[in-house]
């Protein structure tokens, strides 16, 4: 008689192997899914940067994005909010980022005239950019990070003329990309 199939062992012996694998791979897996996470932030940040840079130059004023980060008494509230808005004017609505934290940043804090503490206990940074370096400008990078993660992904405006650079780095001490 001919059987066909496997036998119990093999099965679970397969499945044994499909199990320690997983437990392997398990932790990549969970640390590629954070750092997807922090390149989403960054990229939505880095576009809302180039959308500021663009309405300078088409409208001839200096465009501000102003970015806040969650108390950090919060810490279950991982976000960055931001709004972009005419220097001159106060930022009104801001949009929600979730799940990421400014762990470090060059770009000065806002002006004291937006009362943006009315609108959140966190820290709050204001970037802008003039159509020609005369307009005034304030440049600097955000450090965005997941919270008790290492990874971190540096995203601004490079220099003068509005050239915006993100990119993965090593650490807030070494800026430099990798």
């Amino acid at each position: 008689m001919k059987t066909e199939g496997y036998t119990l062992i093999e099965l679970i012996a397969v499945l044994f192997l499909i199990g320690l694998l997983s437990v392997i791979a398990f932790p990549f897996w969970l640390g590629f899914l954070q750092r997807q996470q922090i390149r989403s932030a960054a990229a939505q940040l880095r576009s809302v940067l180039g959308l500021a840079s663009s309405q300078a130059t088409k409208d001839s004023i200096r465009y501000a994005v102003t970015v806040c980060s969650s108390p950090s008494d919060a810490e279950e509230i991982n976000s960055i909010k931001y709004s972009i808005h005419p220097y001159s004017q106060s930022p009104v609505s801001f949009t929600t980022i979730e799940k990421v934290l400014i762990v470090k940043s060059t770009v000065r804090r806002s002006p004291a005239r937006y009362n943006l503490q009315d609108l959140n206990n966190g820290d709050c940074y204001t970037t802008y950019l003039g159509l020609f370096p005369g307009n005034g400008y304030a440049l600097g990078f955000f450090y965005l990070s997941l919270p008790k993660h290492k990874y971190v992904y540096r995203v601004g405006y490079n220099t003068l003329i509005g050239n915006i650079a993100s990119c993965p780095v090593i650490s807030t001490e070494k800026t430099q990309c990798h």
